[in-house]
């Protein structure tokens, strides 16, 4: 085996995300059949650093996985992210969807026992949650696909996250690292030694506006490297701000209903009931109470 593709977090959906405005079911279709079709066209192993699907259980978007990782001449290799777990847990992540995925042998679960090549490439798994494994035989060629937030640099100022270049020094047995979570691009090296994160698949997010695409090719052979763009329009063709607005007047709708409650010489309250009289009284537009239900559901499941 002596070419790899590395990606690190395809968060493939069965929801369109608020930000976009095109069909990210078949937008995120089209970028993986790409990831694809360009690892078939160069017999290379996809290595995936987790978090395939957006939420544990997307059995609406199963056949559609199922289909395309059918067609993939080398079986890829994946960790799991915690968008792939079920409350985090190692327990059940057969009930998920990326570990039917692996029952039915459509992909491959990296663990702390290598997939060994006869090339002496050794490629190691630490799913989220997990200690980092310690190769069997630093003479390998060692390569760890890992998701934790490892990073370059900080996304915003006081983010906790693991130095990248540490990283690599506290792992010298590694070649290569793979690392996902951290929703940023970046290569870093340390006397040849390879730690990057491709970024995400999609851009699930305003944040992601300016993120461009694409994944990593390595030819072990050659020792090269090269970035390959995945297609995608310009954002302001398949995304939107709009919905912010909404979400800074649900904040101030928010801070404004907490102020008055503080207020009040009430030793309890029911909070559902105080709301619902808050909402009516001020006359708070539907869009921001359809925000706060749905804040209000997900803090409720």
């Amino acid at each position: 085996m002596n070419n790899l593709i590395l990606l690190s977090d395809p968060h493939l959906t069965a929801k369109n995300f608020i930000c976009r405005t095109d069909d990210v079911m078949q937008t995120q279709l089209e970028k993986f059949r790409f990831v694809r079709d360009y690892s078939n066209e160069h017999e290379a192993l996809l290595l995936i650093a987790g978090d395939v699907c957006d939420r544990p259980r997307s059995w609406h978007l199963l056949a559609d996985i199922i289909a395309e990782f059918d067609l993939f001449n080398i079986q890829p290799a994946v960790v799991f992210g915690q968008h792939d777990t079920y409350l985090y847990s190692e327990e059940t992540r057969n009930a998920t969807t990326l570990g039917i995925l692996c029952k039915g042998s459509k992909v491959s679960a990296l663990s702390s026992e290598p997939l060994q090549y006869p090339n002496g490439l050794a490629i190691y798994g630490c799913h989220y949650g997990q200690s980092v494994p310690t190769p069997k035989d630093p003479e390998d060629f060692n390569v760890l696909v890992i998701h934790k937030e490892i990073a370059d640099a900080p996304l915003y100022p006081g983010q906790n996250f693991l130095d990248a270049e540490q990283f690599l020094k506290e792992h010298e047995a590694y070649e290569i690292v793979l690392c996902g979570d951290q929703h940023t691009t970046f290569v870093h090296e340390v006397k040849g030694r390879m730690i990057v994160n491709t970024g995400p698949l999609l851009r699930k997010t305003v944040g992601l506006w300016e993120h461009k695409p694409g994944f990593f090719h390595a030819n072990l052979e050659t020792g090269s490297w090269k970035w390959i763009d995945i297609p995608c329009k310009p954002p302001e063709e398949v995304m939107t701000r709009e919905h912010l607005a909404k979400v800074e007047e649900a904040s101030e709708m928010m801070e404004a209903f907490v102020s008055s409650i503080q207020q009040t010489e009430q030793k309890s309250v029911n909070f559902v009931a105080a709301l619902q009289t808050f909402i009516q009284a001020n006359n708070v537009p539907q869009p921001v109470v359809d925000i706060l239900a749905e804040v209000m559901e997900k803090a409720d499941a």
